[in-house]
């Protein structure tokens, strides 16, 4: 693309210090203005780094939360800044997955808790949209948290998410198993 990835950015802040990242930030915020967009479906704030797989290991920031929330706060704060919102994803996070919800469907017995934490911030912030993944958390119920409305109940109650709630891409492999009217459906009905 024309842009460093994430994670390149968030190397650049550790060599360099913030005001490289928040320069790298500010690019991408004014590139979508002078495209007429006020919306950025980022920051992912899955953690990762570069021994993860392929389909995310450039989309993270971190392998840390604590680095992450520092990131994907200067990274909020400049696009609203111009007046550009920001969505994060992707709930409940993919750390430890392999397999690419691009492809076939990801599961997980539950989610960390280091992973919610990015989560927890943002919220507590007034973050204004989440954006759910295609994942199968199986403490939580039997289909993909895209399609589950114990997972946005979760979202809502536990985390007191007030914002709006996105699903991510609904033609990725992951759903392969439902029809299309049906994944429109299913994600309506589960609350996103």
């Amino acid at each position: 693309g024309d842009f460093a990835s994430p994670r390149e950015a968030s190397i650049a802040w550790k060599k360099e210090g913030k005001q490289a990242f928040l320069k790298w930030a500010e690019t991408i915020a004014r590139s979508l203005l002078k495209k007429g967009l006020n919306l950025n479906l980022a920051p992912c704030v899955d953690l990762g780094d570069e021994n993860s797989p392929e389909f995310l290991k450039d989309r993270t920031f971190d392998r840390n939360p604590e680095a992450v929330v520092e990131r994907a706060i200067a990274f909020v704060e400049i696009h609203h800044k111009l007046k550009i919102f920001t969505c994060a994803k992707h709930f409940p996070g993919l750390n430890g997955v392999e397999i690419d919800p691009h492809k076939f469907l990801p599961q997980k017995n539950k989610p960390f808790t280091e992973d919610l934490f990015p989560f927890k911030v943002l919220i507590e912030q007034g973050h204004p949209l989440i954006m759910t993944t295609h994942l199968l958390v199986k403490e939580w119920d039997n289909l993909p948290v895209t399609f589950s409305a114990k997972s946005i109940e979760i979202l809502r109650k536990e985390l007191n998410f007030k914002g709006l709630i996105l699903s991510d891409d609904l033609n990725m492999g992951a759903l392969n198993g439902w029809e299309l009217p049906e994944r429109l459906i299913l994600s309506f009905a589960s609350g996103h």
